[in-house]
């Protein structure tokens, strides 16, 4: 019995140690203009052997088992990450609402964060860039789509960039999606679905290869591009 309860109590020890030793990552999520995004999920994900590029020969820092999470701003665009084991994490945000670039898929790179044994790693502010509204309006006159088919949008870049558009209305006979693309640089469309489109000009948009180009959008605009699809 004696020896069940030592186990115990050395069990418990050890996660009590492990407990104490996590670290935790805080910050901001700004705008373009640099107000604070409320409500933006924020990303992050262990980085496997990475090493402290600023020191020579700099051992790896590896994280012991492969941690991948988010979490969501507060009303000040304030993140929390807590419970970390020490090791080196990407960092990215994505903004609850169309006008701003995921910081995952675009600028600069991924934001690194080194988090060692016990550290509270603070002002880690990550800045998301200003893009281009595009609206991709669904005409759907027989309801398709609310019946369960497949349907998405998503936008690609030639550098591999990519955007899923977020459904943001939707009756019996019109779905639309918006998407946030960079400015002055050629996107296309891909659709995504098992339904029969159509794109503006009444061309049907292949199954193989669902890409259409979407129009450049100059760093001034202000209006969303509306792209229409039709649904037969």
């Amino acid at each position: 019995m004696r020896s069940i309860v030592m186990c115990f109590l050395i069990g418990m020890s050890g996660l009590v140690n492990i407990w104490a030793q996590t670290g935790g990552i805080s910050g901001v999520v700004l705008g373009a203009t640099t107000e604070p995004v409320a409500g933006a999920t924020v990303l992050y994900k262990s980085v496997p052997g990475y090493g402290n590029p600023s020191a020579a020969n700099s051992p790896a820092v590896p994280v012991a088992l492969p941690v991948s999470s988010s979490v969501v701003t507060d009303s000040g665009g304030v993140f929390r990450i807590a419970g970390l084991p020490a090791g080196a994490y990407h960092v990215c945000a994505i903004s609850p609402s169309s006008g701003l670039l995921s910081s995952c898929n675009h600028g600069s790179k991924p934001m690194v964060v080194e988090v060692s044994a016990g550290q509270q790693v603070g002002n880690a502010t990550i800045t998301l860039l200003s893009g281009a509204v595009v609206r991709v309006r669904v005409v759907d006159s027989a309801g398709e789509i609310p019946k369960g088919h497949r349907f998405s949008v998503v936008s690609m870049a030639g550098d591999g960039t990519y955007e899923i558009g977020k459904m943001v209305s939707q009756t019996t006979g019109e779905t639309d999606y918006e998407l946030t693309i960079p400015k002055d640089k050629t996107e296309r469309l891909m659709v995504q679905t098992d339904l029969s489109v159509t794109d503006e000009s009444g061309a049907a948009v292949p199954s193989l290869q669902p890409v259409i180009p979407l129009p450049t959008a100059s760093a001034s605009a202000a209006s969303p591009l509306i792209v229409t699809l039709t649904v037969h």
